[in-house]
């Protein structure tokens, strides 16, 4: 049986940046400030992917098309399917 690997949600990554060097999310780069780690960015990168194959290609062409689109149950629902927080103006 394959063991599912937990999504890392944004709240968990802004939640890391208080103690940046302890959270193992950040590396100090050559100014002395904080990125993100190598490998945290490339497993975001992999969850975008698998987000834009599996939906998140259809939900933006049909934003694209027409900007109401993210009044319908589907635009909110793909998100909420996703974890990620709306914010619509």
């Amino acid at each position: 049986m394959k063991k599912k690997e937990k999504i890392v949600s944004i709240d968990e990554i802004i939640g890391s940046t208080v103690n940046p060097e302890e959270s193992g999310n950040y590396i100090k780069d050559v100014i002395e400030s904080f990125t993100l780690s190598p490998d945290l960015l490339k497993k975001l990168d992999a969850e975008a992917e698998h987000r834009w194959k599996n939906g998140g290609k259809e939900i933006y062409n049909k934003y694209a098309a027409d900007s109401a689109f993210a009044e319908t149950d589907e635009y909110k629902n793909y998100f909420k399917k996703w974890g990620i927080p709306i914010t619509l103006k």
